[in-house]
C-alpha cells in the first residue's frame, strides 16, 4: 500500500485529530520561531526561540522515527509524503541543534 493505506489506517489519527494536523501545527511553530524578529530571552539571557526550536524539531524527528517504524513494520507500506516529512523534520532538528552549538562557541 501507498499513501492511501497509511491515511486509511488506525495510525492516521490520535482520536479524532489527524496526524497531519499535528504536523501542520509543528511545522508552523518552527516557521514562526525561526522567522520571528522578536527574540524571546529568559532572565539569564538564554535564547528561548533557539531552545524551543531545538526541542520542537527534536520531538518532530523522534516522532517521525516512530512513525517510520510503524509505516515499515506494521502498515508495511510506502508513503512518499511520510518519508519526505520524516527526512525534512530530521533535517530541521539537525540544523537546530548544530546551528546552536556553532553559535555558542
Amino acid at each position: 500500500g501507498g499513501c492511501t493505506s497509511v491515511l486509511d489506517s488506525s495510525y492516521a489519527s490520535v482520536g479524532p485529530i489527524p496526524l497531519a494536523l499535528f504536523g501542520l501545527v509543528s511545522y508552523s511553530a518552527v516557521l514562526l520561531l525561526s522567522s520571528s524578529k522578536v527574540k524571546l530571552v529568559d532572565n539569564d539571557g538564554a535564547d528561548f526561540n533557539a531552545a524551543a526550536l531545538r526541542y520542537i524539531t527534536g520531538g518532530m524527528a523522534a516522532f517521525s522515527l516512530f512513525l517510520m517504524s510503524v509505516l515499515f513494520l506494521i502498515i508495511r507500506g510506502e508513503c512518499v509524503y511520510c518519508m519526505a516529512s520524516a527526512a525534512f523534520s530530521t533535517s530541521l532538528a539537525l540544523l537546530a541543534w548544530t546551528e546552536n552549538k556553532e553559535m555558542e562557541e
